[in-house]
Parts: C-alpha cells; sequence; structure tokens
C-alpha cells in the first residue's frame, strides 16, 4: 500500500468543463511578487471544492538521497468522487526507466470500495488488498486521511495546524510559473512522523499542483511526482476505473484487512 501511496499525487482543464469557466474568469495567482502562503492555500482550498473528478499524465521519481540514484515510472492518474461521500482513484503506469533508458514496464492500482488492487504486467501477479473497514470512506484528497499529504480542498487553518507553511522563490529547474510551498510538519503530528518535507508547486493559473516532491522521514528518500495533461472535471465513467482481468496464468491473491 505505501508504492500506491507514493504514485498518487494530483491534478488544465477541458473545453465546456464548469471548472474551466470558473478558472477563465477568476483572477491568476499573482505572477509578479507571488501569492502569499495564506493566498495559495485558499486556492488550494477552493478549487477542490469543486472537484468531481480529473486525470493527469504523471511521472513518479525515486530517489536515494545517499547515492542519488533514482528510478521513475510513468503513466496515468484518474480520479473520481462517488455519491455519499466516498471516491475512487486508480494509476495505471506503462514505463519506467532502466538505466538511460525508458523501457515498457505495466502495472496497474485502484482504490474503491475499501479495497486496493495492485496488478503488476510483468510478474503476472494481482494482489487485492482490504484496506478499509465495512462502511468505513476514504477521500484520497483529504489532508490527513489520504494517500498524500495535499492540502486540496482543506481548510487553510487545518493545514497550518499541522505544518509550519513558507514559500520560496522558484529556482530555475522548478515548474515554471508556479507557486512553491513548502510544509514542514509541527512535532507530535502524524505527519511528523513519516515526512520531514513535502514541497508543494502550485500552477499560478489554474491554482492545482503540478510537482509534489516529499522527502522520508531521516532523509533517505526523496518522492517526486509531476503531473501533466491535466483535465478537471471531464466526467469519467466506469469504464475508466475497470481493470484488465488477471490471466489464467496469473497468481492472484487476497489479503483481509490487518489491523
Amino acid at each position: 500500500m505505501r508504492n500506491f501511496f507514493v504514485l498518487i499525487s494530483v491534478l488544465m482543464s477541458v473545453a465546456g468543463s464548469p471548472l474551466l469557466a470558473q478558472l477563465q474568469t477568476s483572477p491568476r495567482l499573482n505572477p509578479v511578487k507571488g501569492p502569499g502562503v495564506n493566498e495559495t492555500l485558499d486556492a488550494l482550498h477552493d478549487v477542490g471544492q469543486n472537484l468531481q473528478d480529473f486525470t493527469a499524465d504523471v511521472i513518479i521519481k525515486e530517489t536515494d538521497a545517499v547515492t542519488g540514484s533514482d528510478k521513475s515510472k510513468m503513466g496515468v492518474i484518474l480520479f473520481q468522487r462517488k455519491p455519499n461521500a466516498d471516491s475512487r482513484i486508480r494509476v495505471a503506469l506503462d514505463r519506467k526507466t532502466l538505466g538511460d533508458r525508458i523501457v515498457k514496464s505495466r502495472s496497474d492500482y485502484k482504490l474503491e470500495d475499501g479495497k486496493l488492487i495492485d496488478q503488476n504486467f510483468d510478474s503476472k501477479h494481482q494482489t487485492t488488498r482490504q484496506v478499509l473497514k465495512p462502511g468505513q470512506k476514504l477521500d484520497p484528497l483529504k489532508l490527513g486521511e489520504g494517500p498524500f499529504p495535499l492540502p486540496i480542498g482543506q481548510d487553510r487553518e487545518e493545514v497550518l495546524k499541522n505544518f509550519e507553511v513558507t514559500q520560496l522563490p522558484l529556482d530555475k529547474e522548478d515548474p515554471a510559473d508556479s507557486a512553491h510551498l513548502v510544509l514542514k510538519p509541527k512535532a507530535g503530528t502524524r505527519f511528523a512522523k513519516k515526512f520531514e518535507l513535502i514541497d508543494v508547486f502550485v500552477d499560478r493559473t489554474s491554482k492545482f499542483p503540478v510537482r509534489i516532491v516529499t522527502v522520508d522521514k531521516g532523509g533517505a528518500t526523496v518522492h517526486t511526482t509531476d503531473l501533466s495533461n491535466l483535465k478537471l472535471n471531464p466526467g469519467l465513467k466506469d469504464n475508466d476505473f475497470t481493470l484488465t482481468a488477471p490471466g489464467k496464468d496469473w497468481d492472484v491473491t487476497d489479503e483481509s484487512l490487518t489491523e
């Protein structure tokens, strides 16, 4: 489940989408001086309130902070809110780095109805894990509940209760035209047990994160997630979340909920 949590992150729009119209009429985050911390957190909150579903191309890189070596996987991510305060999310990866090459490598992950399905097409293995109790709901975009610490749709006060938040100027390698927030978990919070720092780069126009960087507790591993070709509220269907059935030669396992 940890691998799935690392994979997931979030988040331009599609023509005709209600949110697109909103973005076209709403002011950009200050492109000259840069938005303040409060302005950026409020923008993340407001955009999250209107989010029903999204898709994006995703690149997930894991870096060993000691050796400097890294490995990346590429694919797409899909998210959809469902009725009754439920939601589902899928990450479908089809490429990875192998040295200085990019090769085909397929894996698929879906979290829905309290179950996490992990499919590896290279090894022909599928694992289904019960990760929530019956009736329990999980909003992957909610701070403290989801698979990634992302303050989309969250009240500014809730974010500031858990993190010391500062804003830094952009470096040349950072996503262009974005606001860079650094979230340092406060002592005693659940985040302090997992992370040293969380960097969020928020696009000034769409007001959505385009890069999320997490430094694990102890600083040994850095995870970077880049998002592009973002489509907000495209109207995803059940088919978009339908996984390929495993073949007869696959190894299929089911795991019950671990307390």
